[in-house]
């Protein structure tokens, strides 16, 4: 069982001195000795996405001149067209949760694009044409690492992913349990990661290469 521990108080998610999902992706690029990037169109065009959808009383297009408005609009309705979108994104939104992992007692935080009833659901833009291609980069992507990480983080039973395919304008979603070979795929990633984290003690680095 992870220990939960309360928000700071008067701190923004970002300046909480702790290792995220993102951090992970940094960690692993240092562990491997692997340059980390990653593409700013598909980055900015995911963060207008996320605002429109989770945030939508925030949303300003004016803010995102780089983003295919036309586009980012096409996929919004895609989202919005789908059967069970209703319930899918029902829950806490950009809900934020600050724990220790419990096997390797590193400091962590989460940021989870909504937390449902003993679920978290988290949403993504993808090039996927067919559910079985967005399967497929799920776990190239290592978002099996990333739904374990923040299910874990909330002692969640149930984890769901959705994508909305740019190339298409189609709804993908895998829906599973926090207990499924794909759960404990990117639980053991994760863990790895943290472990290696404390060992080679780069929590230092990471945060100084997150806040130059």
């Amino acid at each position: 069982m992870q220990t939960l521990i309360s928000a700071p108080e008067e701190s923004s998610y970002y300046s909480v001195k702790r290792i995220s999902n993102s951090d992970l992706d940094l960690a692993r690029h240092l562990i491997m000795g692997t340059p980390h990037y990653k593409p700013r169109a598909a980055l900015r065009f995911g963060q207008a996405l996320h605002e429109a959808v989770l945030e939508a009383h925030r949303f300003d297009l004016s803010r995102y001149p780089d983003v295919d408005s036309v586009l980012l609009q096409k996929c919004i309705r895609s989202l919005h067209q789908y059967p069970c979108c209703a319930r899918l994104l029902e829950g806490k939104r950009e809900h934020e949760v600050y724990w220790t992992e419990f096997y390797t007692g590193i400091a962590c935080k989460s940021k989870l694009d909504v937390l449902g009833t003993d679920t978290v659901i988290d949403l993504k833009t993808t090039n996927a044409r067919t559910q079985a291609e967005f399967e497929g980069n799920a776990l190239r992507f290592e978002y099996d690492r990333q739904l374990a990480f923040y299910a874990d983080s909330v002692a969640a039973r149930k984890m769901v992913l959705i994508g909305i395919s740019k190339k298409v304008q189609k709804v993908f979603v895998l829906e599973t349990t926090a207990r499924s070979s794909f759960a404990e795929w990117g639980r053991a990633r994760y863990r790895f990661i943290l472990l290696k984290i404390g060992q080679l003690n780069l929590f230092d680095q990471i945060w100084n290469l997150r806040n130059p």
